[in-house]
């Protein structure tokens, strides 16, 4: 963005993010960082069935994008495996995933609580 004229912005290419593309993942802007949380690699309908017609599988992986030095940090897994998002809730160095989709296409009525790790917050590989 340029800060004189703010109808001006800058873009430019950033290195992908980790692993497969991601549908309907958890997603939230805190400290910094864009927080990814959960989501399946097979796109599908609200039934959790792939457009391909298989079963669409949640994802645990957390990972985030760091603003200040444009890079992916990898931040290992949630407790649960989740999909069907719209948002991620970030309070107190909390992050919570509230409902979503289970395996075996189980809706969930679980509340997910989860912080970002003191360490282990490393660049991603591939």
């Amino acid at each position: 963005m340029n800060n004189s004229d703010l109808r001006r912005i800058r873009w430019r290419q950033l290195e992908p993010h980790p692993g497969k593309p991601r549908y309907r993942m958890a997603a939230s802007a805190a400290a910094g960082r864009i927080v990814f949380a959960g989501g399946t690699d097979n796109p599908y309908n609200y039934d959790g069935i792939g457009y391909d017609g298989v079963a669409s599988n949640p994802i645990a992986d957390v990972f985030s994008f760091d603003i200040k030095t444009a890079g992916w940090r990898c931040h290992g897994q949630a407790t649960i495996a989740s999909m069907d998002h719209r948002a991620l809730l970030a309070h107190g160095g909390w992050f919570y995933i509230v409902g979503g989709m289970l395996a075996d296409q189980e809706v969930s009525d679980k509340l997910l609580r989860f912080r970002l790790p003191e360490k282990g917050n490393l660049p991603c590989q591939g």
